[in-house]
């Protein structure tokens, strides 16, 4: 009895699993978890008021300020970049 109680605790968690890993809450979820965690895969556009740009790529997990116009990063060099006003991020 004990045995077919295992496979049956083990199919209905076998189930969930499959069910959850398909729901777009579930993938969005997974990748908030990997952008908090390890940064994603992007690539970042500055433009300044002057036209000029600078870009960015690499895996980033990018932060904002509390007021929320200005968000910063560490790039790849291990330097943190601030950014305000102009800027976009592009996932890879």
């Amino acid at each position: 009895m004990k045995n077919y109680l295992g496979w049956i605790v083990c199919g209905i968690l076998g189930a969930m699993l499959v069910v959850s890993v398909g729901c777009e809450d579930a993938r969005r979820g997974l990748k908030s978890f990997k952008a908090n965690t390890v940064g994603i895969e992007r690539k970042v556009v500055w433009t300044g008021f002057d036209g000029s740009r600078k870009v960015w790529e690499g895996r980033f997990k990018i932060e904002s300020s509390q007021s929320g116009n200005t968000v910063y990063f560490i790039d790849d060099n291990g330097k943190t970049v601030i950014l305000g006003p102009g800027y976009y991020a592009v996932e890879k």
